[in-house]
């Protein structure tokens, strides 16, 4: 049985390389993106990072494409490690695995594009705070996969410990 260092502790660097769903899924239309972050464990249960995504949404009615709506993110994270809870309280073993909840405040970029009336055309970029659940378990000793749930955007992927 081959041993691996926890996946989260104090000094430990995630990068999390995936697909992205959210920003609504209404209108018949199906919209993916690619996220991708990094964190830094700052404690035992504090890491910080950033993330940035990119995600595009058709939305077409009567099978009519009618528009596009493209987003661009940017954010700061900050997570809470759940660990030391879940392990001293549920008595799950967690050394292959991270549960973690956190806040991502930032800025997003919204492209829109009228193909049918052009009335909606346009663009804008603002703030945008976010709230995320989310876990991964270790495959390697330095490879991984995450799942997170997410306001405004979920993800999935691989995650690398550097």
């Amino acid at each position: 049985s081959t041993t691996f260092a926890q996946i989260y502790e104090k000094g430990s660097k995630n990068v999390n390389l995936g697909l992205s769903g959210g920003y609504g899924s209404g209108g018949g239309g199906l919209g993916l993106g690619v996220f991708g972050s990094i964190d830094y464990g700052k404690s035992d249960v504090l890491s910080l990072g950033i993330s940035a995504s990119a995600y595009t949404h058709n939305y077409d009615y009567a099978f009519v494409d009618n528009y596009r709506v493209s987003y661009l993110t940017l954010n700061a994270r900050a997570a809470y490690h759940l660990n030391k809870i879940v392990r001293d309280n549920l008595g799950i073993k967690t050394d292959k695995s991270d549960v973690y909840i956190g806040l991502s405040p930032g800025f997003r970029h919204v492209s829109i594009n009228d193909t049918y009336s052009k009335y909606y055309s346009g663009s804008d970029t603002g703030i945008t705070l976010g709230a995320f659940l989310g876990g991964r378990y270790q495959l390697q000793k330095n490879l991984g996969a995450y799942l997170e749930f997410g306001a405004p955007m979920s993800s999935i992927g691989l995650t690398i410990k550097l």
